[in-house]
């Protein structure tokens, strides 16, 4: 170490000693001498000091760029998973300072540059994107197929769990620990969310206005008058647009622009301020083709919001309330005068009709109001890594609730459903005979008698294929796993014989057993705090989860907030489309506020 690196600095520790050494740093070090097997390809693991997992598929742009997760233990022993990308210094400005990694031409693992290599340094590689615009991204959960499953983030940490466990289990254990008892949030007052959106936008002139004016574009503005008409009862105008009417303007993407070298051509400054606009993109608004686009319903809520805060009124919810409610949202900036990081506050008052007025405040400055001065000090006391602050709540200044998001992530059982998925892969080789014995008890046990007759054509059908064994994927075509009996069948299978044909994870019955934790919005108490995360919802659950589900901790400095309320305004589909927001809705106002002020 010494001969490759002069200014390093070499000394024994006692590993014993809880003074030498962090318990996470000894932990990691640990981590990092986990072994990729030779007869993995491309697994590559403690590079300068890190440990990393990686898939054929982070290497799609490979020699140019590719991606690794990073499996880092932080200091309160959450295990972080983050994207790490590599580019090749012939692609992307590299400075010197920046870190040189190659390929081992012996073993083809990636590790850092040495003095004694001689790769060239157009064909090294830099810890950087090739674009800073795109970034790459492994889905948290994808239980679409066992494949799919092991290279998203939970797959790899159920990977890294089965290492730690045969590699260095005379060392070091794993165990998961957290809060298993927690409530779910019961949905208070259906008619809370107003979902009519063309009754909502009618207030006001709809206008469609195509600046491109090029190739395809009349189709896609005859679409979404079509679409406005069908679906919401609108009459939008084409062409030139009037004072105080909704607009949504056709313009090209950012990266079009940067990719022609135009300049200033995102029209965004020309717009008259008298205008509520929503812009879409030639390149990236998709629209449907016989039913009512999602792209286009998310523009018309967008559109509702902004027309909200112009009439500072909510329209979009019903709100109704007995009492004052204020929310305020941080926001930093720099002072480039007094070369120093600034926080301005952006505060909502809400009064119980619904009707709302805005402030903002910034602590450059000493202000002689106590309101602002206790929202800077609290949000000060409480904004430090590794939490952060991300909104303030309180219908009294002197009793303020804070939302911190924490760095803990809820985990589905992802044990239990990468053994699942293992177990029934379309390649895997099942005995027909104990298929059929098994079909034959199960009609002797079922009293449907549609099951019954379900179960006998199955038989049949297996009996034709005349062979010992087949494929789980050539027997799954005549289960219909979608059906009652395919669905019974399929769980009397597995109990009686071992055989799983479809892990099922999205069916009721053992979809909690798989995904509770992951699901809908819930919440728990401890040590006089509140938690609550929100996960998807379960009607809109697909194969794969994009995103992590992070814990976040409700701090009352007073009396304890009602989590039912406050829980009530996340459980509606305009900030994300049909999804639950992770925030209470107005934080949503704040953050189109501060990003037209900007």
């Amino acid at each position: 170490i010494a001969s490759e690196d002069p200014e390093a600095i070499i000394h024994q520790i006692k590993v014993t000693d809880e003074k030498s050494i962090y318990s996470n740093v000894l932990a990691q070090l640990l981590f990092n001498m986990l072994a990729g097997p030779r007869s993995k390809k491309n697994a590559y693991n403690n590079v300068s000091g890190r440990l990393y997992y990686i898939r054929p598929e982070f290497l799609n742009k490979f020699p140019k760029t590719f991606y690794i997760l990073h499996m880092r233990l932080t200091k309160n022993f959450f295990m972080s998973m983050e994207v790490t990308t590599f580019s090749r210094v012939s692609e992307v400005y590299a400075k010197n300072k920046d870190k040189r990694y190659i390929f081992d031409e012996k073993t083809k693992y990636f590790r850092k540059k040495l003095q004694g290599d001689n790769t060239p340094d157009s064909d090294c590689y830099i810890e950087k994107a090739l674009s800073s615009k795109r970034k790459n991204k492994v889905d948290f959960l994808n239980f679409h197929s066992y494949d799919e499953f092991s290279n998203s983030k939970v797959g790899i940490y159920n990977e890294f769990v089965e290492d730690v466990r045969y590699q260095l289990s005379e060392y070091m254990h794993i165990r998961n620990t957290g809060f298993e008892t927690y409530e779910n949030y019961q949905r208070i007052g259906e008619d809370f969310e107003n979902k009519e959106y063309g009754l909502l936008l009618n207030r006001r002139k709809v206008f469609i206005v195509d600046e491109l004016q090029s190739d395809g574009t009349e189709d896609i503005m005859q679409r979404i008058l079509y679409e406005l008409k069908s679906y919401y009862g609108l009459d939008a105008c084409m062409g030139t647009y009037q004072k105080d009417s909704y607009v949504i303007r056709l313009i090209h993407n950012e990266e079009y622009y940067e990719k022609n070298g135009i300049q200033d051509q995102d029209l965004h400054r020309q717009i008259d301020p008298d205008i509520i606009v929503q812009h879409i993109t030639l390149e990236d608004f998709e629209l449907e083709e016989k039913k009512a686009s999602p792209a286009l319903k998310k523009v018309l809520q967008e559109l509702i919001i902004k027309g909200d805060i112009r009439d500072n009124k909510f329209t979009i919810v019903n709100w109704n309330s007995d009492k004052k409610w204020s929310f305020v949202k941080a926001d930093k900036n720099w002072d480039k005068e007094r070369e120093k990081q600034y926080w301005k506050y952006y505060r909502m008052t809400i009064h119980p009709d619904g009707t709302f007025e805005t402030s903002n405040y910034d602590n450059r400055d000493f202000n002689e109001d106590d309101e602002w001065n206790v929202i800077d000090e609290t949000h000060s006391k409480y904004n430090k890594w590794p939490s952060e602050v991300e909104g303030l709540v309180y219908s009294d200044y002197r009793d303020l609730h804070v939302i911190l998001k924490t760095e803990q992530t809820t985990m589905p059982n992802f044990t239990k459903m990468a053994n699942a998925l293992q177990k029934s892969q379309k390649e895997n080789i099942v005995n027909l005979e104990t298929i059929r014995d098994a079909l034959v008890e199960y009609m002797t046990n079922t009293s449907n008698t549609k099951y019954v007759s379900e179960a006998e054509e199955m038989l049949e059908n297996i009996k034709a294929l005349k062979a010992v064994e087949a494929k789980i994927g050539d027997i799954l075509p005549y289960l219909g796993i979608k059906s009652g009996f395919g669905k019974d069948f399929n769980r009397f299978l597995v109990q009686t014989t071992g055989i799983l044909l479809h892990p099922t994870p999205k069916d009721k019955s053992v979809r909690s057993e798989y995904l509770d934790a992951v699901l809908n919005i819930k919440y728990f108490e401890k040590d006089g705090k509140y938690y609550y995360f929100v996960g998807t919802a379960e009607k809109m659950l697909k194969q794969s989860l994009h995103n992590a589900c992070l814990l976040r901790e409700v701090i009352s400095l007073g009396e304890k907030i009602d989590m039912q309320w406050l829980l009530k305004l996340m459980a509606v589909g305009f900030v994300r489309n049909d999804q639950y927001t992770v925030l209470p809705f107005p934080f949503k106002y704040l953050k189109e506020m501060i990003s037209e002020e900007k």
